[in-house]
């Protein structure tokens, strides 16, 4: 069975991510919420990035829901300073985060 969390008080390997090369073709970028409902389908949004802005749409949680949850913000650029450990198969990967956005939850007034 694989190990889903890092034990307490246990020692793991820490490898670098291909984000720490200077050449890297992967890039890392968190989003903050300020609202989630939980009728939001996370298991795919459509996301569009364009001159510092990010604009994320989820689908509602139910298929015949036509709701769309809408939520933008700005992003910016992170210093290479700024990195993240990723634990998976049992050991951590420090990966370089590219960008941060806090995105807001845009509410659509028209009532269709």
């Amino acid at each position: 069975s694989s190990i889903n969390q890092p034990e307490n008080e246990s020692l793991y390997d820490v490898i670098l991510g291909k984000t720490m090369n200077d050449d890297a073709n992967e890039h890392y970028h968190t989003i903050q919420y300020n609202i989630k409902p939980k009728s939001l389908d996370t298991k795919k949004a459509v996301i569009k990035m364009n001159q510092g802005t990010l604009q994320v749409q989820h689908n509602h949680i139910n298929v015949n829901n036509n709701e769309k949850f809408d939520y933008s913000g700005s992003y910016k650029p992170c210093k290479e300073i700024e990195c993240f450990l990723i634990f998976e198969n049992g050991s951590f990967r420090l990966e370089r985060q590219v960008s941060s956005t806090l995105i807001k939850r845009e509410f659509n007034n028209n009532n269709n």
